[in-house]
């Protein structure tokens, strides 16, 4: 986490310290090392983030009278997968890992059960 953003969140979370990174997970049932539960608020981060400056940026072009093109990337997903409040608790969150030397991705639940075998 860094630059922008970074000053942006700091602002708007005064106790940004202890909203981001493992050792600040939410408890939950579900647990795999590609995955935590944050705390940080939906709109805390980096892609909400990049999602509003692209918005103003698009609004401040809105009167220019020329083509444009814009691109918009964002850094998520990777690991640790680490969606915000309402993705959590959806089914379709998909778990990669490599088994046996072969990448497999699955749901959740296939990957509750898998752990509990």
């Amino acid at each position: 986490m860094g630059g922008h953003y970074k000053q942006l969140f700091k602002e708007h979370y005064p106790d940004w310290e202890a909203l981001h990174d493992a050792p600040n997970e939410l408890a939950d049932c579900y647990t795999c090392p590609q995955a935590y539960r944050t705390p940080i608020p939906e709109d805390g981060y980096s892609s909400s983030y990049i999602r509003d400056r692209a918005k103003e940026y698009l609004a401040s072009q809105k009167s220019i009278d020329q083509l444009f093109c814009t691109f918009v990337s964002f850094s998520g997903p990777y690991h640790p997968l680490n969606p915000p409040g309402k993705y959590w608790d959806m089914d379709e969150l998909s778990v990669s890992t490599v088994h046996g030397g072969h990448f497999q991705s699955y749901g959740r639940e296939r990957h509750k059960q898998i752990i509990r075998q």
